[in-house]
């Protein structure tokens, strides 16, 4: 496969791939699964990178003409065919084995109510939409056909519904992404920090730490977060938070940790290792669907174990795995 020379090749290609897919008679919900892989296909195809299939979102961060590939993509889906509102509902409510009777009762309407909807009559209003982007676990964009292009406001990633942050009430927030916003708080204080965390996901043969950092300096400020900084900070609080918890993990010494002076979001499914138990079964202890907070350091002694530290609210655990994360060992699990 040959490499595209120019931004404007690389974007028709881009179109012309996506073409490929969604001319056919998909709804937007179908579609969209596709996406992910037609994005990944197309950075590869322009970096000349072997294509192999992923199964998180970390392409997402490989370099900026991702975030190109991504906006073409998204512009490409909406000119073809966005879902409307009465079919995503009605979908969403038979994918989960609901009557129109079950639904209504979760989200205290009149079954009419719901039935008015699916039939496109009228439109659940803001504080329903609300109610069902929780019972449905999806985002009000996605409840509304996605007619909007959502990016983490913090850190500029492109938001699917599986990687959107809450709010405290559970609540999904579209404008940041679980690495940014968890549970109501901001994971980042200082722009530096989250610029480090970045780059070292975003580099390439075809883009190096230096062209990332710039990229990411140029990018950051034109984002809400930044923008609005001091109205939307904790006041130092959340940094507190870690500083407290990175205290109380160096207090455990643990011989061989070295001592750990930060502390970056997780997102359990990610980080969740299930660790062997001596009757042969094994046992996992985050939640897949939360943010922690934890970092990966090599063992003060060399080889090939790493240790990976992660806390919570109410807990602390420390671990050491090989290099892949395979053969974990608890090492602690505290409560706090």
């Amino acid at each position: 496969m040959h490499r595209l020379k120019t931004q404007e090749d690389y974007l028709k290609g881009i179109r012309s791939l996506a073409g490929q897919i969604y001319s056919l008679d998909y709804s937007a919900e179908v579609a969209s699964t596709y996406a992910p892989t037609v994005m990944y296909m197309a950075a590869c195809m322009i970096t000349n990178v072997l294509f192999v299939r992923k199964k998180n979102h970390s392409w997402y961060s490989n370099n900026r003409l991702l975030f190109i590939t991504w906006s073409c993509l998204y512009d490409t889906v909406m000119e073809v065919n966005v879902m409307e509102t009465k079919n995503v509902i009605l979908e969403l409510r038979t994918k989960r084995g609901l009557s129109q009777d079950e639904l209504a009762e979760k989200i205290m309407v009149t079954r009419q109510a719901v039935s008015r909807w699916e039939n496109g009559e009228t439109v659940p209003n803001t504080d329903t939409l609300k109610l069902l982007s929780k019972v449905f676990d999806v985002s009000i964009n996605t409840l509304l056909g996605q007619p909007r292009r959502l990016i983490c406001q913090c850190c500029g990633m492109p938001l699917e519904d599986e990687i959107i942050g809450h709010d405290r009430d559970g609540a999904m927030n579209e404008s940041y992404c679980k690495w940014c916003y968890a549970d109501g708080m901001y994971t980042y204080s200082n722009m530096d920090d989250l610029i480090d965390v970045a780059v070292k996901h975003m580099m390439t043969d075809e883009f190096s730490e230096e062209q990332a950092r710039e990229y990411m300096k140029d990018l950051l400020p034109k984002l809400d977060y930044w923008k609005r900084y001091d109205e939307l900070s904790d006041g130092g609080q959340f940094d507190e938070f870690k500083h407290q918890l990175i205290k109380e993990i160096n207090d455990l010494h643990i011989e061989g940790l070295p001592k750990v002076e930060k502390l970056n979001a997780l997102v359990g499914q990610y980080v969740n290792l299930a660790y062997p138990l001596p009757s042969g079964e094994t046992v996992k202890f985050l939640d897949d669907k939360k943010t922690y907070l934890g970092n990966q350091l090599e063992c003060e002694f060399g080889g090939d174990r790493y240790f990976g530290v992660l806390a919570g609210m109410d807990f602390i655990l420390v671990s050491t795995y090989d290099a892949s994360g395979e053969n974990p060992e608890l090492v602690v699990y505290k409560k706090r």
